[in-house]
């Protein structure tokens, strides 16, 4: 039978594991078969070949560019299909089980070519462009591996994977010297599959090659089990899909003695992994103009594959901390899978920066939270305490309604620990009194900072949102001064002013009798101003991701008797807005005048 099947005439999307993962099709094989091969012959070449589990049958796919030259059985709107089959079944149920093994594949291709028009065939499926080279160690393979295949997450058929070390431990061939083993356990028995891997070798060729790398099979558990051939296919297109002609692969002389761990930088107890999804926040705040010349990006697989990567790479250091933060990481479209993902590796705790406004939604908080680590902290931004403020902050109306709800799903399925944020600006800092007292009701805490340009340029909004610091801090001050009912103490006042200078809040509390000692920070730590955190080595992020804001010296630093809670700089930004004057040095006298 050489590609005369017919239309199928049952469901296709079923078989055809059209899933948003580009590896989906291949995570089973349609009952009654299993995956034989499955290849990259080139950038804009899919082969897969199955075989019959109770028979010689096979089938073999192969979908290529439209125009490819060549037999074609079926165009589709992206790709065009061909194949080649030896089915002992003919007449019509015949064709219709080929066409459907052919159509499944080349449908779940072509709908990944229509979301990805410009990429081939290898980047659909989930070939990373970005990863330029490896070392051939045991950390560099597991690299090499991900997303697809990380340690302790199961695969294809149940199967996961164990762990990657030298062939030298197992004495398993006799070329051990270039040699790694994956080795594969199975959830459901004591079955392990093991294989190794390793650069080209003349003989013997082993089952599958990529472009630097083959791979052998030295047990596989029982040779009939149909998840045994699923996964070795599954292990030998990742392989290939990640291990391509532009890569860069670093062979050691001796890889007998490199263990794991060999090389990995351990992390500091406090190191977090910052984890940046530009997903779409659905707001336009006042104060942020990222958005502008960085569109909103989802990015579905690749996404995940780098966020993979890094929660991967930093669990193996040690880390045990990751922030989600971006424009909305809570609205990125495989969120839940990174939750799992980051809980299998062993991490502990979660810090969430989000709008929130998907929490509104109940199911998909719980369904969020079953998958995070056990210790959850989120940060909910809030600017004002009426619909009124907060919407023309954000720029959305019923933006403030889903933060209601939000909180309140938030109270109800508790084992989080919830903190409000704000962002101070132009159209909200008469409020910030009454921001706590909506924190104080609710019994969470709330900070606020001033906010920070996302581009140094007069168009950024910052140059319109900021206002001047001593106006914010005497206007809270005063605020406080005047309240009968409950008030925030002088030291959470000082919360409220994050990226005020110190020199600004002394004499704005000064001028309502509030003394140093009261807001005086517990630690004389400089906090960093808004915009700079990330420059704090403890976090570690993907490169490209860190944004630090401009800053100039405070020129009146060196002579401040405030100089050891002070960062000692300014904003560039707000420099050239509102200059310098109100930055003035504080004496040790006047310090210690009100005593």
């Amino acid at each position: 039978m050489d590609g005369d099947a017919q239309e199928p005439s049952g469901s296709l999307a079923v078989r055809g594991g059209t899933g948003r993962s580009p590896l989906a099709l291949l995570t089973g094989a349609p009952t009654g078969w299993a995956y034989d091969r499955v290849d990259l012959p080139s950038d804009d070449e899919l082969l897969v070949r199955f075989s019959a589990t109770r028979s010689r049958d096979w089938v073999e796919v192969r979908v290529v560019p439209l125009g490819a030259p060549g037999p074609v059985f079926r165009r589709l709107a992206h790709c065009q299909v061909r194949y080649r089959a030896s089915v002992a079944q003919t007449g019509p149920e015949g064709r219709e089980v080929v066409a459907n093994l052919v159509l499944g594949i080349a449908l779940a291709v072509d709908a990944r070519l229509s979301a990805f028009p410009r990429a081939t065939i290898a980047e659909v499926m989930g070939r990373r462009a970005d990863r330029q080279g490896i070392v051939f160690t045991p950390e560099g393979v597991r690299e090499l591996l991900v997303p697809w295949i990380v340690e302790g997450i199961p695969v294809a058929g149940g199967w996961s994977l164990a762990d990657v070390y030298p062939a030298s431990r197992t004495m398993l061939r006799g070329d051990i010297d270039r040699s790694l083993v994956l080795d594969f356990t199975h959830a459901t028995s004591d079955e392990r599959a093991i294989f190794c891997i390793s650069p080209h070798l003349p003989d013997p060729p082993g089952f599958a090659r990529s472009a630097h790398l083959q791979l052998d099979h030295v047990t596989m558990g029982r040779p009939s089990s149909p998840s045994i051939e699923t996964l070795r296919a599954f292990v030998a297109f990742v392989v290939q899909l990640n291990d391509h002609p532009r890569l860069s692969i670093t062979f050691p002389e001796d890889a007998i003695v490199i263990a794991p761990g060999d090389g990995i930088d351990l992390a500091r107890e406090d190191e977090v992994l910052n984890l940046a999804i530009s997903s779409e926040c659905g707001q336009q705040c006042a104060f942020c103009s990222v958005k502008s010349t960085a569109p909103a990006f989802d990015g579905g697989d690749e996404t995940f594959a780098a966020v993979s990567n890094d929660l991967a790479r930093e669990a193996r250091r040690g880390v045990r901390t990751f922030r989600l933060n971006g424009y909305d990481p809570l609205s990125y479209s495989r969120v839940v899978d990174v939750a799992k993902l980051a809980s299998a590796l062993g991490y502990q705790r979660v810090q969430i920066f989000s709008p929130a406004t998907r929490l509104s939604d109940r199911a998909f908080a719980e369904k969020l939270f079953a998958a995070l680590p056990p210790h959850r902290e989120i940060f909910v931004p809030i600017y004002g305490v009426t619909a009124a403020v907060h919407d023309a902050v954000v720029g959305r109306p019923g933006a403030f309604d889903e933060v209601q709800r939000a909180l309140v799903n938030l109270h109800e399925m508790g084992e989080v620990r919830v903190s409000l944020l704000s962002v101070i600006t132009s159209k909200n800092h008469h409020e910030l009194h009454a921001l706590w007292a909506f924190a104080n009701e609710r019994r969470v805490t709330l900070s606020a900072h001033f906010p920070y340009p996302s581009f140094e340029s007069r168009a950024d909004r910052y140059f319109e949102s900021a206002p001047r610091q001593h106006e914010v801090a005497s206007a809270l001050f005063a605020e406080r001064a005047r309240t009968t009912g409950p008030k925030c103490s002088a030291r959470e006042a000082q919360q409220l002013l994050e990226g005020v200078a110190p020199c600004v809040i002394h004499r704005a509390a000064s001028a309502h009798g509030v003394r140093l000692i009261e807001w005086l920070p517990h630690d004389e730590i400089a906090p960093p101003i808004p915009g700079t955190e990330y420059r704090d080595s403890r976090y570690r992020q993907r490169a490209g991701d860190a944004f630090s804001a401009a800053t100039v010296p405070c020129p009146h630093a060196e002579r401040c008797a405030m100089r050891t809670i002070c960062p000692g700089v300014l904003l560039r930004a707000y420099v050239e807005l509102h200059g310098d004057e109100e930055f003035q040095p504080v004496t040790l006298r006047e310090i210690l005048a009100p005593s």
